[in-house]
């Protein structure tokens, strides 16, 4: 094939933070939501436990490590990163971005809906939410770490490799 004909490299652009904000916003508002549609229909709502508050701290925890062994992989000329490697890491942190950005808003509409109930239970309620929406802020600073690490010299500023 002549140079004009090559084939380029597919791309893929990093994901819009206009996309990441709406499902923030539409978490916030299902999370807000949830406890009043439980008690339209006579029904408890959720509890939290300590240990689901935690889940996207872990989370953050393991793509934060895959970030940083993703960085050294592909700007090391040693070993680096094989191709498929690098897509399934990318596509690995696109989902997490978006499921984080659920969480975030899921948990910080929740802990909104508990706060002007004057109860230690719904007082705890919030605590436990607001940690959780912290939790999928930080889960989702690290998706987009991991997304940014697969990113080669060669890309543009919002392109990155497939």
């Amino acid at each position: 094939m002549s140079g004009s004909q090559e084939r380029q490299r597919p791309r893929l652009r990093a994901l819009p933070p206009s996309l990441i904000a709406g499902l923030v916003v539409a978490g916030l508002v299902i999370g807000y939501l949830l406890r009043r549609i439980f008690e339209a229909v006579d029904r408890v709502p959720p509890a939290i436990s300590w240990i689901q508050v935690g889940a996207p701290f872990l989370a953050a925890a393991i793509l934060a490590l895959a970030g940083r062994g993703t960085w050294r992989a592909v700007r090391s000329r040693v070993a680096p990163l094989d191709f498929q490697q690098a897509v399934n890491r990318l596509a690995l942190a696109r989902a997490c971005a978006l499921v984080a950005a659920l969480i975030a808003g899921g948990y910080g509409g929740y802990a909104v809906s508990w706060l002007w109930i004057d109860v230690d239970a719904a007082r705890l309620l919030a605590l436990k939410s607001a940690v959780g929406a912290a939790g999928g802020l930080v889960m989702l600073a690290a998706a987009l770490f991991l997304q940014a690490a697969c990113k080669v010299k060669s890309d543009g500023p919002d392109d990155l490799d497939e």
